[in-house]
Order: structure tokens, then sequence, then C-alpha cells
């Protein structure tokens, strides 16, 4: 129950941080032993993530109060 409820919150503070333009080029999201696996509808956008991975992952780790995100892979 505990990693379930996680998922969630990962998946909306990804939401919430990314804004709805990336949301709505977001295929899947997906959160499981500490990585966060985006699907995005554009190699170019998932290029641009990339190179902002980390400050993403610090983004999303301050919204949750815990470091449940290691890693993000985006796809």
């Amino acid at each position: 129950m505990d990693e379930t409820a996680t998922e969630f919150e990962v998946r909306n503070a990804y939401r919430r941080i990314v804004g709805d333009l990336i949301v709505k080029l977001t295929w899947e999201v997906r959160y499981s032993n500490g990585t966060l696996r985006v699907k995005l509808a554009s190699a170019a956008l998932s290029q641009e993530l990339y190179s902002r991975r980390d400050s993403l992952r610090l983004k999303i780790n301050e919204a949750l109060g815990r470091n449940a995100v290691k890693q993000i892979v985006f796809m």
C-alpha cells in the first residue's frame, strides 16, 4: 500500500512541477522502487527534460518532503 501511495504522490508532484503543457505531451508516468519513468510524445522534449532531470528530481523530492525519487528515466 505504501508504494502505491508513493506512486500516486510522485505522479501528482511531477504534474504540478512540469506544468500543463508538458503534461499534455506526457504519455505515461510510472514510479517504482525509486525510479520515475516518463514516456513523452517528443524526442526533443525528452532530451530537454533529460538535461534538467537532476533539478526536476530535487523539486519532486522537495514537494514530497522526502527522498522518494532516486532517478528519472525519460523515454
